[in-house]
């Protein structure tokens, strides 16, 4: 036991020292899509701006406030957000490690965390600003605290369950997707084998577990009043939304998309298929119903992004894991078994393992060499145009509207606090309109704008903008500043610098 914990903690660690060591983290423009969201909310929560009064938000806040915390200690930087991933990335990878290897044992826990590793988007997400990680690395401890309930029925883990999975959904409410299969764990730890005698006392435990996970979102709500589950739910759950996007393929989850990892998914239902004909699927109940739930979220919630294969990656490696496992213990016990004479057996299993490990090794090595290539391709900070540009108004700008927010958060600027989020599924669910962002920045009159080069504008839009010159673009984007700001340097020095 004292074995599988030191080696699960080396790996996790090593793990987070190779990806601070040797991924672009200070450097890299962008690593994940929603970086710009996260930075900026940051960004204005740590400069006093408070969150849901005056930013916008459709996202629970603690992430933010974290976040925003360290951004008063260590100065903003997407580096510091970055490196918060990447411990909790770490943080994650040890809670799976722990979780396969206290029912399998040392190898298969191993092989689950490399599983991981080399799954779709995992990389990514656990170097990028954005919440999945941090929500699922919370969920995780709290299914480790649950699975230790379990086994030694000592309340404390199970209050502290609770109160991670609490954390958790307020860290990012699809961390929720976890909470049906600790729901059925917890439901299913009775010591007598009578369902009517275990009922009432299972029954008390789940309602602890959903009391401290409700008493923690309950004090993250007094904490922000401003809070309200309209605005956290509303966005993502609309109709109007779902209307839209049905008929959209590029944000719609389709089972096709889990072939894209066949190398995870063929071990993964060895796994379920060998544990459910022998009577053991109890061992693999909880992420058989993690996937289950998560399938099921995806295909009738609507959009799907491809970050959200974290959802299906995590249950899949431990499956998968726990298939290799099955697949050589079988091997092995038919080859003790059987005469000499029979060999075709244990030796097809031994086949097959060596057949599936074969191309999960040259699939999934592929994939994580792709993934670290591309990590390493992004465009750096200080290559970026239109931020140094930015950063040359900066001592005449006190507001900057834009939907490229990475922009102004490197130029050190802050966006009206209403247009901190201006997404998808705000715009698409109705949140917010054109009329909507235009009445803002009337209001605000910001010194910078940057706007998408083929951006169409109404009449209101073209008079408000003939306030503001261009200086520079990028081909996607285009900055203007406000004509007042280039007439108050008379000597033109600022424009001048501004366009080198």
């Amino acid at each position: 036991m004292r074995r599988e914990l030191v080696c699960s903690v080396v790996v996790a660690v090593a793990f987070g020292l190779a990806v601070i060591i040797f991924a672009p983290l200070r450097t890299a423009y962008q690593i994940g899509g929603d970086e710009g969201f996260e930075l900026m909310k940051a960004l204005l929560c740590s400069k006093g701006i408070a969150l849901y009064t005056q930013i916008w938000n459709d996202q629970p806040p603690l992430h933010t406030a974290l976040l925003a915390a360290l951004f008063r200690l260590f100065g903003p930087s997407a580096f510091c957000g970055r490196v918060l991933t990447v411990a909790l990335a770490s943080a994650l990878l040890l809670s799976l490690l722990r979780l396969v290897g206290r029912r399998e044992g040392i190898f298969p826990a191993l092989a689950a965390g490399l599983i991981l590793l080399a799954s779709p988007q995992f990389l990514n997400l656990s170097m990028s600003a954005m919440v999945e990680i941090p929500a699922f690395a919370l969920a995780l401890f709290s299914a480790r605290s649950a699975v230790l309930w379990t086994e030694t029925r000592r309340t404390f883990w199970l209050c502290l369950s609770g109160i991670l999975m609490g954390l958790a959904i307020m860290t990012k409410l699809t961390a929720a997707l976890l909470a049906p299969g600790l729901i059925i764990e917890i439901i299913s730890a009775r010591r007598t084998a009578s369902c009517f005698l275990a009922i009432r006392p299972a029954l008390k435990k789940l309602a602890l577990w959903a009391g401290t996970v409700l008493a923690v979102a309950l004090c993250t709500t007094l904490l922000y009043s401003g809070m309200t589950f309209d605005q956290l739910l509303g966005t993502h759950l609309a109709g109007s939304l779902r209307e839209i996007t049905r008929n959209n393929p590029g944000v719609n989850f389709s089972l096709g998309m889990l072939w894209l990892h066949f190398d995870c998914l063929l071990p993964a239902a060895v796994a379920v298929l060998m544990r459910t004909t022998d009577g053991r699927f109890s061992t693999i109940r909880l992420p058989v119903v993690w996937f289950v739930t998560a399938l099921l979220a995806h295909e009738f919630n609507r959009p799907y992004w491809a970050f959200y294969y974290l959802h299906f990656a995590i249950p899949l490696s431990w499956l998968a894991a726990v298939g290799y496992e099955d697949i050589l213990a079988r091997a092995l016990t038919e080859f003790k078994a059987v005469p000499s004479c029979l060999l075709a057996r244990p030796a097809a299993w031994l086949a097959i393992f060596a057949a599936l490990c074969a191309v999960s090794s040259l699939e999934g090595g592929w994939r994580l060499a792709l993934n670290w290539a591309s990590i390493h391709e992004e465009k750096s900070v200080a290559d970026h145009q239109l931020v140094r540009i930015m950063r040359a108004y900066r001592s005449h700008t006190h507001w900057v509207y834009t939907t490229e927010l990475l922009c102004p958060f490197y130029a050190g600027l802050k966006v009206p606090p209403e247009l901190a989020v201006v997404s998808f599924k705000r715009v698409m669910s109705g949140r917010i309109t054109s009329s909507d962002i235009l009445a803002y920045l009337r209001e605000y009159r910001p010194e910078q704008l940057l706007l998408l080069s083929y951006g169409k504008y109404d009449a209101d839009w073209n008079a408000f903008l003939r306030g503001y010159v261009t200086v520079g673009s990028d081909g996607d984007f285009v900055l203007l500043v406000s004509e007042a700001m280039t007439r108050s340097d008379k000597n033109g020095t600022l424009h001048s610098s501004a366009a080198k």
